[in-house]
């Protein structure tokens, strides 16, 4: 990871900010990915994302209730906040640009 795919991620989540009341799972997905963020059992409707890059995480799960649905506006802003905190302990850890 470095800092200019972390400044890119930091893009990406501001832009998902400004359409809260329009965000699919598989968009919150693919951010969990790139933040080393994996799937953790796979399984139900609510799977947990563990963070491999920074172990001392606690898990986010991202719902999948009724496929790619929109969430609701709370709920993505509530899984964003986590990224950006996830971020921002990325940012520390490989500095920025």
């Amino acid at each position: 990871m470095n800092p200019r795919k972390l400044a890119k991620l930091r893009r990406d989540i501001e832009g998902l900010r400004q359409r809260l009341a329009a965000i699919k799972g598989r968009e919150l997905e693919k951010i969990a990915t790139r933040l080393g963020r994996r799937l953790a059992g796979g399984r139900g409707k609510e799977p947990p994302w563990v963070s491999d890059e920074l172990p001392h995480r606690n898990p986010i799960t991202i719902p999948r209730h009724g496929g790619n649905k929109d969430f609701k506006p709370k709920t993505a802003r509530n899984i964003l906040d986590q990224f950006e905190l996830d971020l921002d302990e990325l940012e520390e850890k490989y500095g920025t640009e």
